[in-house]
């Protein structure tokens, strides 16, 4: 898949999940919904507590709040959205309180996250940060291959 390039800049949806920023590449993106009509999944892992029907495919809910145990700094449900990935064999849905924009990034604001202290596992599925801005926050960039790793290991009661 084509990087969406201008220079030395990548294109960023960026999201809110708790009070954590996170970006991901546009490309990689297939749409962003409303989270609705979604079914729940009996003795699913708390995280993985819905699916939903996108134009004929089944797409795994995937909360990354309730996964990190984030709290949310506002109730907010308006303004959720899912984030619709497909890589390879994922299909999945990341459930995000609030897209907060869609900006250009450079690639010089990219840096490793073990280089920041965090509350939760980074590295289990983000590859770097961004940190554009001393005074704003640091943006965690979403790494869909970790992310579909991580769905392939989940085992769900049958």
């Amino acid at each position: 898949m084509k990087k969406i390039l201008r220079g030395d800049e990548l294109l960023i949806v960026f999201m809110l999940i708790g009070d954590v920023h996170f970006g991901l590449e546009i490309q990689k993106i297939i749409s962003i919904v409303e989270p609705k009509q979604r079914r729940t999944i009996p003795l699913s892992p708390p995280y993985i507590n819905s699916i939903m029907n996108y134009y004929g495919s089944i797409v795994t809910i995937f909360d990354l709040k309730t996964y990190f145990a984030f709290r949310s700094t506002e109730d907010n449900d308006e303004e959720a959205k899912v984030v619709y990935l497909k890589h390879n064999e994922l299909n999945v849905g990341l459930l995000v309180d609030k897209i907060t924009g869609i900006d250009y990034v450079s690639l010089s604001v990219i840096e490793e996250p073990g280089a920041l202290d965090s509350d939760f596992e980074v590295e289990k599925f983000c590859n770097n940060v961004f940190i554009i801005n001393e005074d704003e926050p640091v943006v965690y960039r979403l790494d869909v291959e970790k992310i579909e790793d991580f769905m392939n290991r989940i085992v769900f009661p049958g």
